[in-house]
């Protein structure tokens, strides 16, 4: 019957499956892809039913590229990796064919298994002390098994595998120390140290003293030195800084200005602009506003905290008793205040009232017919005491002493 199809009468015949052919379907015709007989990479092609040709790569050899004469030849090691050729063992099977008692040759084994061994490139021999008497054959009396040709690859740095295919993570082992991070390279790794550390394993320890150039200590600014610890340091600060790197000035004003003074921070310093009244490096002294006796015409001074008193004598007032009251008493103003001047006296007049002693009474008219009366002065407009004296047309103010202006 129709061993890859299937079978039709009237007439009789099959229909065969793909890639099979023949009267009964028993053809492959595509043996290449059925089989795959090519062996190490060969390249398989379809020559006729159940024919195959192998085209092998270079130092391969035989019907389906089962012999490996040179395996290095294809280069199969990657990433520069160097191929070593070795060959593993073959075996040999020696037969004899003899005639023996009956009518019909016999094919015995002579030798099982003859064995070779391994070599790096370097082949072996083997020989056989046998005599071997061949009367007739129809076959080589030697047939070879499958020889397993292979290779070794060494592979350069940082590759492995059997083809040297794979990269090997140098970061697994964790070779970066002190919080380095590891960076997996082709063939190596590189870590990247925090600022503390150096070395290709972050493993050595940074002098900052040194390593810095801000200050003759490194990153010590205002510091009298500074001191290298493994993977840190210590900077001395000089009196009146702290902080990591001596940068912050300690405020040296905290409760040091007294009586309202006003502190200014100095570097290990401090400094009071204190208030009227107060002296001293803390405001603390009292400025006696006595001494420079402000007190006139015998006056006895009181002093106090920022300013002073004057308790003045009989017939003296104002705040340093520069006042007198001695030409008023008796008043000579017939009218209006007296007021006492170091020298004299001037009269504070009334409305209506001028002259020294508010004596005249003044008065003008004004209109077309002069039937009006206006007094300039009434408004006193003098100030501070000065006496008004209507004129044409206004008034002048007399002044009293140590007064001016119109």
């Amino acid at each position: 019957g129709c061993k890859h199809g299937s079978c039709v009468d009237k007439p009789w015949q099959c229909i065969c499956d793909r890639n099979w052919g023949g009267i009964l379907c028993d053809q492959d015709l595509n043996y290449c892809g059925t089989h795959e007989p090519c062996m190490h990479g060969g390249t398989c092609e379809n020559t006729a039913p159940d024919k195959y040709r192998c085209t092998c790569a270079e130092g391969l050899s035989g019907e389906r590229c089962e012999i490996v004469e040179e395996p290095c030849a294809p280069h199969p090691c990657k990433n520069f990796g160097t191929c070593i050729p070795h060959i593993s063992e073959t075996k040999y099977n020696l037969q004899q064919k003899k005639n023996t008692n009956g009518t019909l040759t016999e094919v015995r084994p002579l030798v099982r298994n003859m064995r070779g061994g391994s070599s790096m490139g370097k082949p072996q021999s083997r020989s056989l002390d046998k005599t071997i008497k061949v009367v007739t054959y129809t076959e080589p009396p030697i047939t070879p098994k499958e020889a397993v040709n292979n290779y070794t690859c060494v592979c350069s740095q940082g590759w492995e595998g059997p083809n040297c295919e794979t990269d090997i993570d140098e970061c697994a082992s964790q070779p970066c120390e002190n919080g380095g991070i590891c960076i997996d390279l082709v063939g190596g790794f590189r870590c990247e140290c925090p600022l503390e550390w150096t070395g290709d394993y972050c493993n050595i320890d940074v002098n900052e003293c040194e390593s810095n150039s801000a200050s003759a200590f490194g990153p010590c600014i205002n510091a009298e030195s500074c001191r290298n610890y493994p993977g840190s340091f210590e900077c001395v600060c000089q009196v009146g800084w702290t902080g990591k790197t001596c940068t912050k000035n300690i405020d040296d004003c905290q409760g040091k200005c007294q009586n309202g003074g006003t502190c200014i921070d100095l570097v290990n310093d401090y400094y009071c602009t204190c208030p009227l009244g107060f002296a001293g490096k803390n405001c603390s002294e009292n400025v006696d506003e006595c001494e420079s006796n402000p007190c006139k015409n015998g006056g006895t001074c009181i002093d106090s905290h920022g300013s002073y008193m004057c308790n003045c004598e009989n017939g003296f007032y104002g705040d340093n008793c520069e006042e007198s009251t001695k030409f008023c008493e008796p008043s000579p103003c017939v009218v209006g205040k007296c007021i006492s001047t170091p020298t004299s006296f001037y009269c504070e007049c009334p409305p209506g009232r001028v002259g020294p002693t508010c004596e005249l009474f003044h008065t003008f008219c004004y209109g077309s017919d002069c039937n009006g009366e206006n007094d300039v002065c009434s408004s006193i407009p003098c100030k501070n005491g000065g006496t008004c004296k209507s004129v044409e047309n206004g008034f002048t103010c007399h002044c009293p002493y140590g007064w001016s202006g119109k």
